[in-house]
């Protein structure tokens, strides 16, 4: 799995989100060009925490923030082989986040990617994106017997797998095979020992622009 990074005078999103997580495989930060000096430093802290956790060595990468279509082949072609990819865009130049994350978008169109971001005040949450869900939304790719099941479950938050089957007249396993894409795509939720069913937030959005 690739972990891609937006890099400014700030290591803390990077190394506070390698040290929890698993299964990384390569590590890319881009940064603006050209690069400056305390940029450098800060990269220089990332290489000595994946030296000390023995992670992938990291590869910086500037792109230029004042030429979008070089900067996001830039991107792209980094991420070009590499069909999973978690990308932190906490920190650096807001240009170059927006460069990177179209860049994130356009690459979605093939691959499995899930941006994190932090908020500036340290007592608010972080959150991720999806961005095949970001995809679904975008281009109504969704399919109708899917959309219906979504719009069912808004309809009777709770209800169980048995009893939407029996309302949309299909069988369980497909149903259970609709749900397990309606879950990747974090569109629904399941509690409890029943398998009570629940829309997300992001069920509201999709229902808005796909009906």
């Amino acid at each position: 799995m690739l972990y891609v990074f937006t890099l400014g005078f700030h290591a803390d999103h990077i190394i506070r989100r390698l040290s929890r997580s698993r299964s990384i495989e390569s590590i890319v930060i881009f940064t603006a060009k050209p690069v400056v000096r305390a940029v450098v430093n800060t990269f220089k802290e990332v290489l000595a925490f994946c030296d000390r956790a023995r992670l992938p060595i990291p590869r910086l990468v500037e792109i230029p923030p004042d030429d979008a279509a070089e900067s996001i082949y830039i991107v792209l072609s980094e991420l070009s082989s590499w069909d999973k990819v978690v990308a932190d865009l906490s920190g650096g130049m807001r240009s170059i986040v927006v460069l990177v994350l179209t860049a994130l978008l356009i690459h979605s169109m093939k691959s499995y990617v899930i941006i994190y971001t932090s908020a500036e005040r340290e007592d608010l949450p972080e959150f991720s994106i999806s961005l095949d869900l970001i995809r679904t939304i975008m281009t109504k790719s969704l399919s109708r017997e899917k959309f219906k099941m979504v719009q069912e479950i808004m309809k009777t938050p709770g209800i169980t797998i048995t009893e939407l089957a029996q309302t949309l007249n299909k069988s369980e396993k497909t149903i259970r095979n609709y749900l397990a894409e309606l879950k990747r795509l974090e569109l629904i939720k399941i509690k409890g020992p029943k398998q009570n069913i629940y829309p997300t937030k992001w069920a509201k959005i999709i229902k808005k622009i796909q009906q």
